[in-house]
């Protein structure tokens, strides 16, 4: 059974369930579990010293964790036989400043973001991030892109690496590395339509299944 403070909020706890009426949360935050020593509105959860899991008026959501231990981490499972259900994460917007409206999302509209940041003992820095965009006008349906970003040496931001546009195109924005290539060893090797190799003297490409061609290169 936890404890809580219930502070400006009205509501009982029994047995572990909190129960609380529609009452704004004022300067006192809700606890169950944790402190209310923090700027969050509502906290659940308590590792033993620090607050872990914090959510905000504005609702932001915090997961902390301190020390060696490893976390935080989310967990979705799913049991099922049936092949199309499954673990969801949505990102969803609309154009609309109002809740639940519908309004038309511009080109290149953000919709959603991943982000990985580093400490440079200074504080956090944006380190890459993997994010989705609208593409073009979105009428009767939405096409859309998605861009891959990592933050060069000196930097503070992200920069574009990669795009998959809405048609499937992927295009790379810097030099592209084709690393331990498999080379094929005749003209009939297995392959995959599509597949490019190299090695020092020929880049080849596979142009149906396990149909090679080659071009030599040189130096200059």
């Amino acid at each position: 059974v936890g404890t809580g403070s219930l502070g400006s909020v009205a509501g009982t706890l029994s047995a572990g369930i909190l129960t609380a009426t529609a009452q704004a949360i004022t300067d006192t935050p809700l606890a169950v579990n944790g402190s209310v020593g923090q700027t969050a509105d509502l906290i659940l959860a308590n590792d033993g010293s620090n607050d872990v899991f914090a959510v905000a008026q504005n609702g932001d959501v915090d997961l902390d964790r301190t020390g060696d231990t490893a976390g935080p981490s989310v967990q979705l499972s799913h049991w099922s036989s049936k092949t199309a259900k499954r673990s969801t994460v949505d990102f969803r917007k609309s154009g609309s400043n109002t809740k639940g409206g519908n309004t038309t999302l511009s080109d290149s509209t953000q919709m959603g973001d991943i982000f990985w940041w580093g400490n440079d003992g200074n504080g956090f820095h944006e380190s890459a991030r993997i994010y989705g965009l609208s593409a073009g006008t979105a009428n009767n349906n939405t096409p859309g892109k998605i861009r891959f970003a990592t933050t060069p040496s000196g930097a503070y931001t992200a920069a574009d690496r990669m795009e998959i546009d809405e048609s499937g195109l992927v295009s790379v924005y810097d030099d592209l590395a084709i690393t331990s290539p498999t080379v094929p060893a005749s003209a009939s090797a297995t392959g995959v339509a599509g597949t490019v190799s190299w090695d020092a003297d020929y880049i080849y490409i596979c142009t149906a299944t396990d149909t090679w061609k080659r071009v030599a290169i040189s130096t200059w």
